[in-house]
């Protein structure tokens, strides 16, 4: 899937020399990948702290945007566009630590939202730019990339890491 692809993408094009090999029991459509959608915007976990979200956050939001100002930008299936948050009455309203990585963070006001013509539970918003990607493209376009630059891929089920220790 996406996360396998564009880890051995990083491999190939940070570590010198690093031969890589793709192992997965599916490939393409196969993944839940495929189907997925691909909005940018960082998810916090496991209390994961806001510097580390937002480096990595910044690391992805570079790569698509380098991708979205590319000539493969159609074939990638990255695109721009302006997301809207909307709140309702106890929802936390706090500006992401993120906002500073998108384009364009306001604040929507009750005029914005009732131009929008929006059910009046919605009390409050923000709006920022930020990129989406067809994943389906995508990986197609990882596994291209990534057969250009030498990596193998192998379809086969791995039940134990032991299986692993013939490939180079």
């Amino acid at each position: 899937g996406i996360v396998g692809l564009s880890t051995a993408l990083r491999v190939v094009e940070d570590v010198q020399n690093a031969e890589v090999t793709v192992i997965a029991e599916k490939f393409y459509n196969e993944t839940t990948s495929f189907g997925a959608a691909g909005l940018w915007e960082p998810y916090q976990l496991a209390g994961t702290p806001d510097s580390l979200v937002n480096e990595w956050g910044q690391q992805a939001f570079d790569h698509f945007l380098k991708l979205y100002n590319s000539r493969e930008a159609g074939a990638v299936g990255v695109q721009l566009l302006t997301v809207y948050q909307l709140f309702q009455n106890g929802e936390d309203t706090t500006p992401p630590s993120w906002k500073e990585i998108v384009f364009n963070y306001a604040r929507l006001t009750s005029d914005d939202l009732r131009k929008m013509g929006l059910p009046s539970r919605f009390v409050s918003g923000a709006s920022f730019g930020t990129l989406v990607v067809e994943q389906r493209l995508y990986l197609h376009w990882l596994y291209r990339k990534l057969e250009m630059m030498g990596v193998k891929f192998i379809q086969q089920r791995v039940e134990s890491l032991n299986q692993l220790s013939g490939y180079k």
